[in-house]
């Protein structure tokens, strides 16, 4: 007997043509129909999730680490809780396609249970968003919606009616949307950028997006020995390359005094695949200088092919007389008070050859980003846009990419609470994932973002506003709810042991550091 074919059944093959092998799940009574259609395309794993947000930043963790898109299937009025971790898959140019259920077309008006007006959110979380109107046109949407988050216009949503997704369909023409291709970066501005680095005196190349690949460092090492010219990674890359034998880039200091002492005293300033310095700060001569456009010009944006334009500017430039050699990093202390550097030491120390590296932003992930420049090569992922509970997710995503590879995530306490949900799913699935949360001393106030953005000190009634540690989250209680082992350390060696043993046993480790 043939089974009849629905929209959802037109739209999870559509998926599937699209590249798509992984969706993020956490549905409710309007998606069912898309679920049963997920159930019986073996192509497309369906993972749950226990909520929106961490489907999110699990589905920007694979698309960072695949290269490829990932889809989230959620209910209605979750699209706003999603909403944190979409922001990061915007700002990091992830390929995140959300596929979000909705009442019957046929419904009649008015304020049912669950309805939400989800034009209007997905207008705000979206690069790209439409709702499918017709069976005829369900797949064909989905491949809108994979094509606009393969070309920047990224997250991309989809809002599907339940009667929609129920609905008899014919079959989907085998043509198929094109493939989105990297841009390729213009022959003239290639040599506009050659010209103004050759007469510029002091040049500081930022560099994000698809240039901090492994493709692209080697011209980044040969731009890097040029007098005169630095090169620094955006302050929080979604994805780079590092460690060992590779050119690892330092990080743009976070906050604006630093962004500032590494930029104000530059002729030029090459933008390579990241976007413009900015700063949270309100006061005009404390912002990153460089924006004028004298000092400031555009090789690539972060969706265009990057290595490319690189390559071609690299051979646009003549050769230096002088190369400068980099200097050797220092050797580490073997002998170190127990501290927050010895701790990123020890991390960094132990990170397993070809590891993922997710970073929560925050004092702790800069030591570790800091201690892991000499590390094993290593692919790091930070939180592009702001500590907002991301690392967790993010690590679940790049197991899920890359199932032959270790994954740390070394997560901020205040950060965790977001998305601790993202502990059972990495139970659930069986990953090779293994979790830091330090437990500072309560002497060391948190959040020293929050207290030094505008450079001026904050009361004390502040301080206390922006800190979760009192009473303090029992962590081991809640990892060991969530189905994850836990084991804590208190010394350099104990986390050595604990590091070394969640890195030989496959699957789920949680680490809590007392330092």
């Amino acid at each position: 007997m043939k089974m009849t074919l629905t929209g959802a059944d037109l739209l999870v093959r559509a998926a599937h043509d699209e590249g798509v092998r992984l969706c993020l799940t956490h549905p409710g009574a309007a998606e069912l129909p898309l679920v049963r259609s997920l159930v019986r395309e073996p192509g497309v794993r369906p993972v749950l999730a226990l909520c929106e947000g961490v489907a999110t930043g699990v589905a920007d963790g694979y698309a960072r680490v695949a290269r490829r898109p990932a889809m989230v299937l959620m209910r209605g009025p979750g699209l706003a809780h999603a909403a944190p971790n979409l922001h990061h898959a915007r700002r990091a140019y992830s390929s995140v396609v959300s596929v979000v259920g909705d009442h019957a077309t046929t419904q009649p008006a008015g304020d049912a249970r669950g309805a939400a007006p989800l034009e209007a959110i997905a207008a705000a979380v979206s690069g790209w968003h439409a709702t499918t109107q017709s069976v005829a046109d369900a797949g064909w949407d989905l491949i809108d919606a994979v094509g606009a988050a393969r070309s920047g216009r990224c997250p991309a949503t989809l809002v599907v009616p339940v009667d929609v997704q129920e609905a008899e369909a014919e079959e989907l023409p085998v043509v198929l949307a094109e493939r989105v291709r990297r841009a390729p970066v213009g022959e003239d501005r290639v040599v506009d950028c050659a010209r103004r680095i050759f007469s510029a005196g002091r040049v500081v190349l930022l560099v994000g997006g698809d240039a901090l690949r492994a493709e692209a460092l080697p011209y980044l090492e040969r731009l890097g020995r040029r007098p005169g010219v630095r090169c620094y990674a955006e302050a929080t890359p979604a994805l780079a390359e590092r460690g060992s034998g590779r050119p690892t880039l330092p990080l743009l200091p976070s906050g604006p005094e630093g962004a500032h002492r590494v930029l104000r005293r530059a002729d030029l300033v090459v933008l390579v695949g990241a976007p413009p310095p900015a700063s949270v700060c309100t006061e005009p001569e404390r912002l990153p200088p460089g924006a004028s456009a004298e000092r400031m010009v555009v090789l690539c944006g972060p969706v265009d092919a990057c290595a490319d334009a690189l390559g071609r500017l690299v051979d646009a430039l003549p050769s230096p007389r002088h190369q400068l050699q980099l200097a050797p990093q220092p050797a580490a202390d073997g002998h170190r008070e127990w501290d927050t550097a010895t701790a990123a030491q020890t991390i960094a120390e132990r990170l397993p050859q070809h590891a993922v590296l997710s970073l929560e932003d925050d004092r702790w992930a800069d030591a570790v980003a800091e201690a892991s420049a000499t590390a094993a090569p290593h692919t790091l992922l930070s939180t592009p846009g702001g500590p907002l509970g991301q690392g967790l997710p993010v690590a679940v995503g790049a197991a899920l990419a890359a199932p032959h590879r270790s994954v740390l995530a070394v997560q901020s306490p205040a950060g965790a609470h977001y998305t601790a949900p993202a502990l059972w799913t990495v139970a659930r699935e069986e990953l090779d994932v293994t979790v830091v949360i330090p437990r500072p001393r309560p002497a060391e106030p948190p959040h020293q973002e929050l207290r030094s953005a505008d450079g001026r000190p904050r009361p004390q009634g502040a301080i206390r506003l922006s800190s979760p540690e009192h009473p303090a989250v029992g962590w081991a209680e809640i990892a060991a709810g969530y189905g994850v082992p836990v084991e804590t350390a208190a010394t350099r060696d104990e986390l050595d042991q604990a590091l070394a043993t969640a890195f030989a046993e496959p699957g789920p480790h949680l680490v809590l550091v007392d330092v």
